[in-house]
């Protein structure tokens, strides 16, 4: 068909793979499914006084960047408050807030520990917070101790670009923030497990992608300037899937990666979207909020899928309601044939449709 195809990664899956970096270097890698040092823990959690639970002292801030901490505490009451997240997510940000203020947002955030293999990102960071939290209680070696401590001081300082993920507007912004969190970290095996893995995944830094920042209200208005100008560059020889990190520089400003190319997202948005966006491109960015075009591209961004949890949920949904049916394959044929023959009876799932069959 002669057309770029704009290729975008799932944003959980980027920061699944830095987390795990990261784990690997404050407490090495394991073989098995499950984490030796988690499954000791879950043993323990009957006899654990849910009360008595230590926070973050202020010496692990030290050369930290200014504010940060601060920055983070309000952070988790802002996100608890204005949205209502899932229960491992919040579970997530309420143990956040307790490693860094020492109190809980509303209702206890102690959960009993569950799934913990390695294909849950989700369970390293909680249980790694859990731990830190209740270490007075627990038996650790001193290795494991500082492990989980910058396990849990990082987790505690970045999990807003995980909370923000599938914010498809957010995403270029965001990457290049947390890139520049990272090379001010002081921990070096921390900082440098956390920009390699993430040097590997630059696909919001790609021509294609790059172009969502203009619809992000924290961008100045001299950086969406800047990214309309460079719409006249011409592309790179190779249109890359991702940005090689070799190309990338942390002082490089987000507009630099923009080029003709960048143009193509705009037809994601909208049949011509080439050509309808110049409504408002040929404006001045301040007066693009009340342009009609760039509000109507806005609402599509936002409806953009950037990270595929309803895909995997959907995965396991249907795993979890084929186990609980039956396990005998020739059934399970059976049954899909049944189903299958069902839809075409009924394509329309409604009680209206029904009663025309009767």
């Amino acid at each position: 068909m002669d057309k770029e195809l704009v290729w975008i990664s799932c944003r959980h899956h980027v920061f699944e793979v830095m987390l795990s970096s990261v784990f690997s270097a404050a407490l090495g890698t394991t073989s098995g499914p499950e984490i030796g040092l988690f499954k000791r823990f879950q043993k323990m959690w009957p006899n654990i006084d849910k009360t008595n639970f230590q926070s973050a002292g202020d010496d692990l801030f030290i050369g930290m960047p200014d504010g940060l901490r601060q920055d983070m505490t309000a952070f988790y009451i802002e996100a608890i408050k204005s949205k209502s997240p899932r229960e491992d997510y919040r579970e997530l940000l309420q143990l956040c807030h307790v490693f860094l203020d020492g109190t809980s947002l509303g209702e206890t955030c102690f959960r009993a520990p569950g799934a913990m293999h390695n294909a849950r990102w989700m369970a390293k960071a909680i249980y790694s917070l859990k731990m830190y939290l209740f270490r007075g209680q627990i038996k650790l070696t001193t290795s494991e101790s500082a492990g989980l401590t910058s396990i849990s001081l990082f987790v505690s300082l970045v999990i807003r670009y995980w909370h923000e993920a599938p914010l498809a507007e957010r995403a270029p912004f965001n990457d290049y923030n947390l890139l520049v969190l990272l090379h001010d970290y002081p921990a070096p095996d921390i900082r440098q497990a956390a920009i390699d893995a993430i040097c590997r995944h630059l696909w919001f830094f790609s021509e294609h992608l790059v172009t969502l920042a203009l619809f992000d209200d924290r961008v100045s208005d001299e950086t969406n300037a800047a990214m309309v100008e460079n719409f006249a560059r011409s592309p790179n020889h190779t249109a890359a899937k991702r940005l090689d990190k070799k190309a990338f520089n942390i002082r490089t400003p987000l507009e630099a990666y923009v080029t003709s190319r960048s143009l193509t997202l705009f037809n994601l948005l909208s049949l011509n979207g080439k050509e309808e966006s110049q409504a408002f491109l040929t404006k001045p960015p301040a007066l693009w909020p009340t342009d009609p075009t760039y509000l109507r591209m806005k609402a599509k961004v936002r409806l953009m899928k950037v990270v595929n949890d309803c895909a995997e949920r959907g995965i396991s949904l249907i795993q979890s309601y084929n186990s609980a049916l039956t396990k005998d394959e020739t059934q399970k044929q059976y049954l899909l044939q049944l189903v299958s023959n069902h839809r075409k009876q009924f394509p329309a799932a409604t009680k209206t449709a029904l009663k025309k069959k009767m």
